[in-house]
């Protein structure tokens, strides 16, 4: 599951709360959490991390090293 969510798991809203139900009940992962790169900088300077990729866990290492995903376009 990937996306631009407009929030961070830390917020108290309803999208935070979905987002964090729907990773604990299906065992996802915040592929991205380890390092923690904002992916939006608002006009005062605040740095916050709203992109996201979760994946399952039987899909990660077991040992959390890096993961990367390639999301380009297969060639046809």
């Amino acid at each position: 599951m990937a996306g631009d969510f407009n929030c961070t798991v830390e917020e108290e809203n309803p999208l935070s709360h979905l987002l964090n139900s729907l990773s604990l009940d299906n065992d996802l992962v915040d592929t991205g959490a380890g390092e923690n790169r904002p992916t939006r900088r608002s006009v005062n300077g605040t740095a916050q991390r709203i992109d996201r990729i979760y994946a399952h866990s039987s899909l990660l290492p077991s040992d959390n090293s890096k993961v990367e995903v390639d999301l380009s376009e297969p060639e046809i």
